[in-house]
This record gives C-alpha cells, structure tokens and sequence, in this order.
C-alpha cells in the first residue's frame, strides 16, 4: 500500500509526493506533479496499477519532440526525394528552389502539419498581389503562382508519405486558369530572324553592323529547321551527325545542374537532317573552333574577374537568401569550375544574344528566357501547318 506525502513549500506552496513499493520491492518517493491531494492518490492508484501488471510503477514523462517547420521539411526534400522517372535530379531541385524562393518572409519558420488550406489559399492570392516580389514590384503571374503551389503540394505529398506531415494543405485549392505559353514566329518572322543572323554573323560587313557571335547563325537555323531543345543544341557532337548520308542522332542535353545526360524523352532518337539545314552546317564546319568533345556550337569561355575582393563579395551574398543568392551561388560555382580551354559548351542560362537579334530583326518579342524554346514551338507549328502528321511530330520532337 502505498502513501500520498504533503510537502511544505516555499511561499506557502504545497507540493505533493507519491511514495510506494516498485517491482524489485524497494520502497520510492517521487514527486506527483499534482496540484491536490485528490488528483495524487489517482495518480497512486494508477502507479499501485501497473506494479500489479509487473510494469514499472512510475510513468517517465517523455519530452515531447518539436514541431517540423516547413523550412525543414523542404530542406529534408531537396535531400531526399527521388522517383524513377526524375532523369536529372540536380535540375529538378534548383528548379523547385527557385519555385519555392518565392515563398514570403516567415512560411519556412511555420509548423509545417499546421498549415491549412485556407493558408494556402491566402499564399496564393497575396502572390498574385503588387509587392510580392518586393516594394514597388509587380505581381507574379499565373503560371508562376501555379508552379510554386504545384512544388509545395509535391513537397507535402512526400511528407505524407514519409509519415512527416499528417495531411496535404494544398489539395483542394484551387489554381489559377493556365495561360497558353504556346508562342512561334511568323513565316515573314523566319525569314527576318535568319536574313539578320547571316548578316550579322557571317556577313562582310558584321563587324560594322555590330556582329554577332558567328556560332548564332548555325544555332538559329538548326533549331528552326529541326526542333532541338537548347541543351540538346549544345551538347551536340560532329560524331553525332553525316552531312553526306544527312543523319543525325540526338544522343544527349545539357542538363540544367551543369553535365551532360539523356534528351528529356530518356532515350537517343535518330533522324533525317532537313536539305536547307545541310549547307549551313557544312559551311559551319570550316568555321567551328575545335573542342575535346567535338562540339557543334561550342561557346567562348567567360573571363571573369577573379580578385579575392569579387569572390569575397560574391561569399557574402551567397549566404543569403532569394534570387540574388542563388545567382551568387551559380557564378561561384562557375568561377571555380571553369575549364581553362578558351571553348566550352553551352549552359541553359546562355542567350548567345538570341534576344537581341529577335529585336533587331524586328520580330515579336517573347517572355525573358523563352526566345530559345519559342524555336522549338516554331518548327513544330510550321511543321503541322504544312501538313505533318501529329504523330510522326511526336517522334521528332
């Protein structure tokens, strides 16, 4: 039988002990955590309880864990999450960074199980709001807001599935309607965009015109007449193509994280170069520096400036967070990576002044980023326009 003990405390305070036999028959005196004497001859009897059952008498108090933060729940995906089908993974995560950077102040400091959907909700509209890039600067647009909340439910249906997070807070919010990305050039657009690239990149008089890179040229016209991807551009070998016999096989891409990997589709195709394409590639090869790999439009190297006092500044902001970090953390990488040979091949992030010959050819203008894959739409619309099969397209591109 055991006994409740009244313990006079300082301030007139009253605290109350439990004292009772244990299992190895000893008697033991713990303090209750009780605040009267009724609550502690409950507590006593549960202790006296377990004993019985040939359990040890005294329940430990187990501190509970903290809460996961949405910051480090993110972290945790970017570390672990894979899938069969995610070919490159380094370009799969710097892409969901950034979409995720644009997450306001204060998100990633939040419990990550107790976020709701009508949280969400309000993320959506307040980055639909002026300001939410910063003071004084416009709204995101929907398809942006769409892929930053696409990244998050991705986020926390893993959680789910690694027993991190009890639920998904952003299935059932509704999204804003797409917008159709779908932009090609015109008939009289072509015909402008290659007139200018050949005189300002080949011409007599390109260097008075204010030249162009020669390689712009070669690159335009291929990705017109035959719908590579930029990185499949870029990673393009001579070994890879016959002028003669006008086959060509798209082998590889540069991936986003820097490397060379699979075409998107994960597989090699293998196709007919177009007629027009095969004098312009061949009046190319005469021009084309020489590289290890053999590359078809290889890309002058950077001279950066490398003083300490530049990389020091580039530390500091890489530190940091948002798009200016993670330009930081890009240019480190390169300045320290940099082959010394004066060629390299081509990055996702390279323009190679598309924008500005598609200005000075007088053409529409795209979205920043979008001139290079706007080549791409263009063949595929001139192609169906003309009367290619949907299906034969699809093993093209």
């Amino acid at each position: 039988m055991g006994f409740v003990v009244k313990v006079p405390g300082a301030g007139g305070k009253v605290r109350w002990y439990v004292k009772y036999r244990d299992l190895d028959g000893a008697w033991k005196q713990r303090a209750s955590g009780q605040p009267t004497k009724e609550l502690t001859k409950k507590l006593l009897s549960e202790i006296e309880a377990r004993v019985g059952r040939g359990l040890v008498g005294m329940v430990e108090r187990v501190k509970p864990e903290p809460a996961l933060l949405l910051g480090d729940l993110i972290d945790r995906f970017y570390k672990e999450y894979a899938r069969p089908r995610l070919k490159d993974a380094d370009g799969y995560r710097a892409a969901a960074k950034v979409e995720l950077g644009r997450l306001p102040e204060g998100w990633r400091r939040r419990p990550a199980a107790s976020i709701t959907q009508e949280q969400v909700a309000e993320l959506r509209d307040q980055l639909g709001r002026a300001g939410a890039k910063g003071a004084g600067a416009a709204a995101y647009k929907p398809n942006t807001i769409n892929g930053t909340l696409r990244v998050l439910s991705t986020v926390y249906g893993w959680g789910q599935r690694k027993k991190l997070v009890p639920h998904n807070p952003c299935k059932g919010v509704e999204r804003h309607a797409t917008e159709s990305l779908l932009e090609y050039f015109g008939a009289h657009e072509v015909d402008r965009l290659l007139a200018e690239a050949l005189a300002r990149c080949w011409g007599l008089d390109a260097a008075a015109k204010g030249g162009l890179p020669v390689v712009l040229y070669p690159l335009v016209a291929t990705a017109l007449y035959m719908g590579l991807r930029k990185g499949e551009l870029f990673a393009w070998r001579w070994q890879d193509l016959d002028l003669e016999t006008r086959r060509h096989d798209v082998m590889r891409a540069a991936k986003h994280g820097g490397g060379v990997g699979l075409p998107k589709g994960g597989k090699p195709r293998h196709l007919r170069l177009p007629l027009l394409l095969v004098p312009i590639l061949r009046r190319w090869r005469g021009m084309c520096p020489a590289t290890p790999e053999g590359l078809v439009f290889p890309l002058p190297t950077e001279k950066w400036d490398r003083s300490a006092e530049r990389l020091t500044r580039l530390e500091q902001d890489a530190a940091g967070t948002g798009d200016a970090a993670r330009d930081a953390r890009k240019m480190l990488k390169r300045m320290t990576s940099a082959a010394p040979s004066r060629w390299r091949m081509g990055r996702h992030d390279d323009d190679v002044h598309l924008a500005d010959l598609v200005m000075l050819a007088g053409c529409r203008p795209s979205a920043v980023g979008r001139n290079w894959h706007k080549l791409r739409h263009t063949f595929a619309s001139r192609y169906i326009m003309d009367g290619g099969d949907l299906f034969v397209l699809q093993k093209i591109l």
